[in-house]
């Protein structure tokens, strides 16, 4: 039981990783479209 506990925390661990940087890569479209706007 605990193995299988380590690994879906592995797994979720993985699964915040990738949705963080789909939201740093979405944050930086953000504000690169926005400073296009500006010039």
């Amino acid at each position: 039981a605990e193995q299988k506990a380590r690994t879906s925390a592995a797994s979720i661990d993985a699964e915040f990783a990738a949705a963080k940087a789909k939201l740093d890569l979405l944050s930086k479209q953000l504000s690169d479209a926005k400073s296009l706007k500006v010039q």
